[in-house]
């Protein structure tokens, strides 16, 4: 994010943020003080096998806060499910 916004952009952890079913995302606040950063926050869930990517991106008309609010509730909402294999029980 650094080397494609440039060095004017701040990046700062987020306390973990937990999910539906226990498990903590890990995610980032970014900032620029000196212009428009459509990149608001990121977050990864590790699963193991699998990595899911969360961002929030936003249009200058948003309201950056309440957009936050909404991206971490999706975030509250995320389920993970415990891993199985498809045909056996």
């Amino acid at each position: 994010m650094r080397r494609y916004y440039g060095p004017a952009i701040t990046i700062q952890p987020v306390a973990p943020i937990p999910n539906r079913t226990g498990a903590s995302l890990t995610t980032f606040y970014l900032n620029d003080t000196t212009a428009f950063l459509p990149h608001v926050m990121v977050s990864y869930f590790d699963g193991g096998t699998e990595l899911v990517i969360f961002e929030l991106v936003i249009d200058e008309d948003v309201v950056r806060v309440k957009a936050e609010d909404v991206f971490i509730a999706c975030l509250q909402q995320f389920k993970t499910l415990r891993r199985g294999e498809l045909g056996r029980r």
